[in-house]
């Protein structure tokens, strides 16, 4: 097989779609757009699938090439399958579209990915992006019928039995590429594995022919007794990896890592039992592992709380040289991510070529009807803080209720995050943009978030893929038909203005026109055009019969032509309005147009 000229940017699309073309070629093959594309996506989202029986268990992989590749689980009519698939700017319409075709799993559960090299050469004419190839780890079955089990594409016939050695609890798998620099010729795994009474890290090499290359149980990791817990694994080069993990040893939870070579052995200076980034009195959770290849940008995080926060908890993230070991540059004890100890959990972090973004839940502001909000923080490769992001956090979502599930996607210039959101009756998903500087997205990007829908029912456990023009995409669970169908996955695509509704622009009209809203009485969300007749800046609001200002649904410039807006039926807060009637009024280059929108139960 060719070797590949190897593009993997898991979080950072506009990177991934680099100017070659392919010698040959493959299902990973994408035309890299520049600009979002001209279709129509539903207010409410599309279905990705929305067949019979529930499809679950959402988990995200890569965004790459302007698209947004994911995973789920297919509980249907028959056994469980790991279904992947992808959005790209064409919204989907329920076709449950697998690449590769869906993996028979009876009984998966704690599904998870990595990128690997799949040996494809990319060199030439422009405007074609290669994107990445993933393969898969989950935990099958359960008792003495217990495995982890991976697939990986690049590896037929596949897939391949990682460990089955007697009935133990094995879970947390996690996986990593390994192998040569132009092709991966094995994974690692790795996972906790309690066989002796006590949770302790194994890993074990797979390679492309499904041989187990270190031992039948594969390698115990760091064996001092103690209990270890959370593996995390990625590869740092041709075959190199570095694990991270929980380690209990000095009767709390301490952050160690180990380098492991090709052939199992610990790498030369490395402590057999491991090397300590964090082994201080306070106590650590959740710890991630997050690599960035083209930046050659490693980064280890987790919650840390004890005395040096005052009793509570924030998170501490230090940056890895290419070797594995902490950078010396930065701060011994790491650079602390909020000033504010009121993490409650670290939702998800991301990195890309020049700096990390993290995302938590906080309870700075909790209340009975607000036990949470959303924060996050940019720090860049230096162990700065970027500008514009305080010390303590940005805010992403304070609105009332809970915000929960949360996942960030970033380029070097801006973050997209989604979450789960409690402020309605029921769980909905919202997204929001947030460049650089700090600053919200341009357009209709509002603080607190967009809906992705308004449909009826639960929206739950949302992923987020930059892309789209300097938008994003969003995928999550979605109950709307759950009594009939069960539970489906659907998806939103927002451009960089915060627009679901990427249409080309209309003619320009002679005078600046609102068309007439539809439905309209409506029932939640409202639909209705706005002509420009020459390129001018403005705005256009919501306000009810009081004259009260609503909702602000875009300000900014607007080119000469005609679009569509959405107004979902909230505040500036996020919050349903009540039934009513409400003023909708555009004010544009000197000129004013409105109508009027009536709002049922």
């Amino acid at each position: 097989m060719l070797a590949r000229i190897l593009f993997r940017t898991p979080s950072a699309a506009s990177r991934m779609c680099a100017r070659f073309a392919l010698i040959l070629l493959a299902p990973s093959l994408a035309i890299a757009d520049s600009v979002p594309g001209s279709y129509v996506w539903p207010v409410d989202g599309a279905p990705v699938c929305n067949a019979s029986g529930d499809q679950h268990a959402l988990f995200y992989s890569a965004a790459a090439c302007g698209s947004m590749q994911f995973g789920w689980i297919d509980s249907g009519t028959g056994p469980d399958s790991l279904v992947a698939s992808s959005v790209y700017y064409l919204p989907p319409t329920g076709e449950c579209a697998s690449f590769p075709a869906p993996m028979h799993a009876p009984g998966v559960s704690e599904p998870s990915t990595a990128e690997v090299q799949s040996g494809i050469i990319a060199i030439g004419i422009p405007f074609y992006c290669l994107a990445p190839t993933l393969a898969y780890v989950w935990q099958q079955g359960s008792g003495a019928a217990s495995q982890l089990v991976v697939n990986n594409p690049s590896f037929p016939p596949g897939p391949f039995v990682v460990a089955d050695d007697g009935d133990f609890v094995r879970h947390h798998p996690r996986m990593a590429a390994g192998g040569g620099e132009y092709r991966d010729t094995a994974v690692v795994v790795v996972w906790s594995d309690e066989r002796t009474g006590t949770p302790q890290i194994r890993a074990q090499r797979v390679n492309q022919s499904g041989q187990r290359e270190w031992g039948p149980a594969g390698l115990l990791i760091a064996p001092t007794g103690a209990a270890q817990t959370e593996p995390q694994v990625t590869r740092l080069h041709n075959g190199v990896v570095l694990v991270v993990w929980l380690d209990a040893r000095s009767g709390g939870s301490d952050v160690y890592a180990l380098k492991l070579l090709p052939n199992g052995s610990v790498a030369p200076g490395w402590p057999a039992t491991g090397l300590a980034f964090e082994a201080r009195p306070e106590v650590a959770g959740s710890v991630r592992l997050v690599h960035h290849d083209w930046g050659s940008l490693t980064f280890v995080l987790w919650e840390e709380s004890g005395a040096r926060f005052g009793g509570g908890r924030s998170i501490v993230v230090r940056k890895l040289a290419p070797d594995g070991t902490p950078d010396p540059a930065w701060d011994p004890l790491g650079v602390v991510l909020s000033s504010s100890a009121t993490v409650e959990h670290l939702q998800d972090a991301d990195v890309s070529g020049s700096a990390l973004v993290a995302v938590w839940t906080d309870t700075r502001a909790a209340s009975v009807a607000n036990p949470t909000d959303l924060y996050a923080q940019w720090v860049l490769g230096t162990g700065a803080i970027a500008g514009g992001w305080p010390a303590s956090g940005l805010a992403i979502c304070t609105a009332s209720g809970r915000q929960d599930a949360a996942s960030v996607s970033v380029t070097d210039s801006y973050a997209a995050f989604a979450w789960e959101d409690h402020r309605g009756a029921d769980a909905d998903v919202y997204a929001e943009l947030r460049y650089s500087d700090g600053k919200p997205g341009s357009g209709l990007w509002v603080p607190n978030g967009l809906p992705a829908t308004s449909a009826a029912g639960d929206q739950t456990a949302p992923v987020v893929g930059v892309g789209n023009g300097g938008g994003c995409f969003v995928v999550w669970e979605d109950a709307r038909d759950q009594a009939t169908n069960g539970l489906d996955i659907y998806a939103q695509a927002f451009n960089g203005l915060g627009e679901k509704l990427d249409v080309p622009l209309g003619p320009p009209p002679p005078t600046l026109a609102l068309g007439l809203p539809r439905p309209n009485p409506s029932r939640g969300t409202t639909i209705f055009s706005l002509g420009v007749p020459v390129a001018a800046s403005g705005r256009v609001e919501v306000f009810d019969v009081a004259g009260r200002l609503v909702r602000t649904l875009a300000l900014r410039e607007f080119g000469a032509g005609t679009r569509e807006l959405v107004f979902d039926g909230r505040d500036d807060a996020g919050r349903q309005v009540p039934p009513g009637v409400y003023r909708v009024l555009a004010r544009v280059g000197g000129q004013t147009s409105t109508r009027t929108i009536v709002l049922v139960q």
